[in-house]
C-alpha cells in the first residue's frame, strides 16, 4: 500500500487528460466552485508523475472558474499508463452505483433548511430539493397531512402551448407585468412605455450566488448592475433590496458592499437598513448558535 502525500501546486502547470470522457457543464463547474467556497478543498487533484490529471477535472475546472493559483494534488506515480486510463474512467463510473435513502435525504435537507442552511449547496436543484421536501412533508405517499390545503396552490403541469411568452406585458389593474429579463433594457422598456418608477423593490439571489435555473450566476455584482442600470426611475425614487444573510468560516458574508459602492457612484445614497421580520417565535439553531430569522433590506 502507498503512503499518500498532500502537495500544492500551480493551476496552470496540471495537464488536464485529452481523453477524458467524463463532461463536466458550466452550470456543474459552478457548483463545485460554490463548494470550494464553502467547504474549502476536501477532495485533492489526482495527478501522475508528469503532472497528468488523472482525477479532479472537474474540481480544476472550478479552481480556474474561481482563479486560484494553486490547489492541492496527490500523486499517484506508481500506475501504469493503462492503469491510468482505466481509473479515468472508473473513478467516474464507481461513484455512480451508489444510491440514495431517499426518506433520509429528505430529512437531512428538511433540517437543514430549518437551520437557514443554504441547500444549493448540497449540490441538488431547486426542483429536485422541492420535490424531496414535498415528500418529507406528506411522509412520503403524495397525500396531504392538512386536510385544509387548498388545491389552488398546487403547481399545474406546463401546457403545450403556453399562455404567456416571453414579451407580452399583462395589464392587472393599474399594474403592468412583463415576461422577460429584467436585465434587458428593451425588456425594461417595453414594461416602463415611457414612464419612471418611484419606487424599486426586488428580492435577487443572495451572494451564494444561487440560480434556479442554470446552477450558477457568474458575478452577482454583475447581475446587479445589469438590472439598475436598466430602470428609469424618478428624481425621487427608492431601491429597496431584499438582502439575506450568507456565511463563510462561521461569520457572514457583506456580499453587498462592491454593489452599494457601485450606487453611489451612480447618484443613488443609502438612507437606511431596514429588518424584514420572518415570523414569530425564536430563531432556530444553526450549527450550535441562533439561526437568523429575518433579513435586511
Amino acid at each position: 500500500m502507498n503512503m499518500l502525500n498532500v502537495d500544492y501546486r500551480k493551476v496552470e502547470t496540471l495537464i488536464p487528460y485529452a481523453r477524458n470522457p467524463r463532461t463536466h457543464s458550466d452550470a456543474q463547474v459552478a457548483k463545485i466552485a460554490a463548494s470550494i467556497v464553502e467547504y474549502g478543498w476536501t477532495n485533492p487533484v489526482l495527478v501522475d508523475g508528469d503532472n497528468g490529471v488523472i482525477a479532479g477535472h472537474g474540481r480544476l475546472a472550478a479552481a480556474r472558474k474561481l482563479g486560484l493559483d494553486e490547489v492541492p494534488v496527490i500523486e499517484l506515480g506508481h500506475l501504469t499508463p493503462a492503469q491510468k486510463r482505466a481509473y479515468v474512467i472508473s473513478d467516474n463510473r464507481l461513484a455512480l452505483e451508489a444510491g440514495w435513502d431517499e426518506e433520509l435525504l429528505a430529512l437531512e435537507l428538511a433540517e437543514l433548511s430549518e437551520s437557514g442552511y443554504d441547500l444549493a449547496l448540497t449540490g441538488f436543484d431547486e426542483s429536485e430539493i422541492d420535490a424531496l421536501l414535498a415528500d418529507e412533508t406528506t411522509g412520503g405517499d403524495g397525500e396531504q397531512e392538512q386536510a385544509g390545503d387548498d388545491a389552488a396552490d398546487d403547481v399545474p403541469e406546463t401546457p403545450a402551448v403556453p399562455v404567456s411568452r416571453t414579451g407580452d406585458v399583462w395589464a392587472l389593474g393599474p399594474h403592468r407585468l412583463i415576461c422577460g429579463n429584467a436585465a434587458d433594457s428593451g425588456v425594461v422598456a417595453a414594461l416602463m412605455q415611457g414612464e419612471r418608477a418611484r419606487l424599486c423593490f426586488t428580492s435577487p439571489p443572495y451572494g451564494n450566488q444561487r440560480d434556479y435555473t442554470t446552477g450558477g450566476i457568474a458575478d452577482w455584482d454583475a447581475l446587479m448592475r445589469g438590472v439598475l442600470a436598466q430602470l428609469p426611475m424618478a428624481d425621487d425614487a427608492q431601491v429597496l433590496v431584499n438582502l439575506g444573510l450568507i456565511h463563510r468560516d462561521n461569520e457572514f458574508v457583506p456580499y453587498w458592499d462592491a454593489w452599494l459602492s457601485w450606487m453611489r457612484t451612480q447618484g443613488w445614497r443609502r438612507f437606511a437598513w431596514y429588518v424584514w421580520d420572518q415570523g414569530p417565535g425564536m430563531p432556530g439553531d444553526w450549527a450550535g448558535r441562533f439561526a437568523p430569522s429575518f433579513e435586511f433590506i
